[in-house]
């Protein structure tokens, strides 16, 4: 396609380096993996993806970042889930008077929906994230936010982890299929909880009622807002802690190098 970014060159400086260079296993997280795919047989590799793909997507050795994503993806695709460095996050257990949301500006991310809810609500809702879609801001957000004192768009934001540590909640209101969302990962970080619809990998992050809420609609989302008390930030770091460290994640890529290492292949 004319306005498909090509990775020829990326290509090209692996095919120079790796003509010179042993490796023993190539972790590849590019879009269109072509190395691995013209040169199956010179290393041991996997693919990582983090997005959906059409049905005619075929990768050997490919990995998702979710169950749900696996399962999209081909029934013999594995998958690791996101993991942070926890240190590099700090978490605060007393929250200000407001809730975020945080993603880029478009119809697929669903701003829109979180701004129903809470216009029917008195609680503080932030709207963060650059605008992808001039057209669905401008005629769709921004008159509900001229109208409504208590939804603000604060733009696209540094420090995130500054905005989460504060919010009461974070809101995800995606209407495609978000295979795993790192910011999902940065709130229980922060020990903040998230109300989010349930698409795509979500329902892996959240247990409902414990770090947060799964919704279907914006009823569930005010109902979840009334309720967010009753979820302990502590809990959310903990969970953090216990599923999202970066070292669990390592571990799980290594067994998946010595895999293919062995001759291993899926």
């Amino acid at each position: 396609k004319s306005d498909e970014v090509s990775e020829e060159s990326l290509y090209k400086a692996m095919k120079e380096y790796l003509e010179s260079n042993h490796v023993d296993v190539i972790h590849d997280w590019s879009f269109q993996n072509l190395f691995v795919q013209r040169h199956p047989e010179k290393f041991p590799f996997i693919i990582s993806t983090c997005v959906p793909h059409f049905p005619d997507y075929a990768r050997s050795n490919l990995v998702a970042c979710s169950n749900a994503h696996s399962k999209l993806c081909g029934e013999s695709t594995r998958y690791v889930y996101y993991g942070l460095n926890l240190d590099e996050y700090k978490f605060n257990y007393s929250k200000k008077d407001y809730f975020i949301h945080i993603a880029k500006i478009a119809r697929y991310k669903g701003q829109h929906f979180a701004v129903k809810a809470f216009v029917k609500s008195k609680e503080k809702l932030q709207i963060a994230g650059n605008i992808e879609d001039r057209l669905y801001f401008w005629t769709i957000l921004r008159p509900f936010i001229c109208c409504t004192p208590n939804i603000t768009y604060i733009g696209e934001i540094r420090g995130i982890n500054d905005h989460l540590c504060n919010a009461k909640a974070l809101i995800q209101t995606p209407r495609w299929f978000d295979a795993f969302p790192l910011v999902i990962l940065e709130a229980f970080a922060s020990g903040t909880p998230v109300i989010a619809f349930s698409e795509g990998g979500i329902p892996e992050q959240i247990v409902n009622g414990l770090n947060g809420y799964l919704c279907k609609d914006t009823d569930d989302i005010m109902s979840a807002v009334n309720n967010i008390s009753t979820i302990k930030p502590k809990d959310c770091r903990a969970y953090a802690e216990e599923y999202f460290n970066v070292s669990r994640m390592a571990n799980e890529y290594m067994e998946l190098y010595n895999r293919v290492i062995d001759g291993e292949a899926w």
